[in-house]
């Protein structure tokens, strides 16, 4: 119901006041800190769908909230300090048209998917996408190491 869904977007928005101060303090960001923040944003996603009791739900949304905030912050940061200064802008651009111009395709994806499989599978499928992703960052990474 309404209560139920304020408390989990309230808990969420807790976590991201949390993670924006843990970010704050957290130094230049590193490739491997990337990838798994990545990775444990995908495992919270899926434990939700998996949580047993609305009161885990709430405590991983607060996690939730930090773990996504800590990733954008160290995100954006990063791309801001090794963009060179003539393409810094493109490159922010570039970054905000995929991660917040993704949101309006995805959601029609997971809502059909919400519909067809029921919500917590729904959101189970999502945090596996995010490991799918953060598994390729990892790998990705590696290569790049490899090839210096």
């Amino acid at each position: 119901g309404p209560v139920g869904f304020g408390t989990l977007n309230a808990a969420q928005g807790f976590g991201a006041v949390v993670g924006s101060v843990v970010a704050a303090g957290a130094g230049r960001p590193r490739t491997r800190t990337l990838v798994r923040t990545a990775a444990v944003f995908g495992i919270v996603l899926a434990a939700i769908g998996l949580a047993p009791v609305f009161g885990v739900a709430v405590a991983l949304m607060v996690l939730l909230g930090g773990v996504s905030v800590f990733f954008q912050a160290t995100t954006n940061t990063s791309l801001q300090l090794t963009a060179r200064e003539e393409y810094r802008a493109r490159v922010m651009s570039v970054y905000l048209l995929l991660s917040a111009g993704g949101t309006p395709i995805g959601s029609p994806f997971t809502g059909a998917l919400a519909d067809l499989v029921g919500v917590r599978a729904a959101v189970m499928v999502n945090g596996a996408l995010v490991l799918v992703g953060a598994g390729t960052g990892w790998l990705l990474s590696r290569r790049g190491r490899a090839a210096r």
